[in-house]
């Protein structure tokens, strides 16, 4: 039950993260391109293939059943390229418009300051194939980039994940 229960939040992932755009498909993974962000894996973490091409990252902690995505995107295509707030607003916006979650609920954005970057945030919650959701997207930037590390379990396991998704912030490269 475990393991299919696992197989299937993977794959939910597919519901929730819509690319913002093109431009980050036509970006090269080269050492100056998106691929070069990436989270140093903390311990627990296993590395899995992204299950969309909009993410450059995929992660599973079995342990504490939970999951990470990381999407990047280089700040030059967006206009309010400084403003990390209006970035977010963006993805936000974007996410919600595509999402397929039944019984979705946001939060509001917040700043935040997880190991000394700022950080925008806000949760999602909502029903996908039967079973209950909990995301965090963290969104902060990065170098030339907005990165959206987008975290998710399910409500039993939300507390106990929450360090966890703290950590990959700092793990950032």
């Amino acid at each position: 039950m475990k393991k299919r229960l696992n197989a299937h939040l993977a794959v939910v992932c597919l519901i929730l993260l819509p690319a913002l755009g093109s431009a980050q498909q036509a970006s090269s993974d080269g050492p100056s391109g998106r691929g070069a962000v990436r989270v140093d894996l903390p311990p627990g973490w296993q590395s899995k293939t992204p299950p969309v091409k909009t993410a450059v990252q995929f992660a599973v902690h079995e342990d504490a059943g939970a999951y990470f995505e990381l999407v990047v995107e280089p700040r030059s295509d967006f206009a309010k390229s400084d403003d990390l707030m209006a970035y977010a607003r963006l993805a936000k916006e974007a996410i919600a418009k595509q999402s397929k979650l039944v019984n979705r609920r946001d939060t509001e954005l917040r700043e935040r300051n997880i190991a000394g970057r700022a950080t925008a945030e806000y949760e999602i919650t909502g029903e996908a194939g039967g079973v209950k959701l909990h995301y965090r997207i963290i969104i902060l930037s990065f170098g030339d980039y907005f990165c959206r590390l987008v975290c998710w379990t399910t409500p039993s396991r939300w507390q106990e994940a929450q360090e966890k998704f703290d950590e990959l912030v700092s793990r950032l490269k």
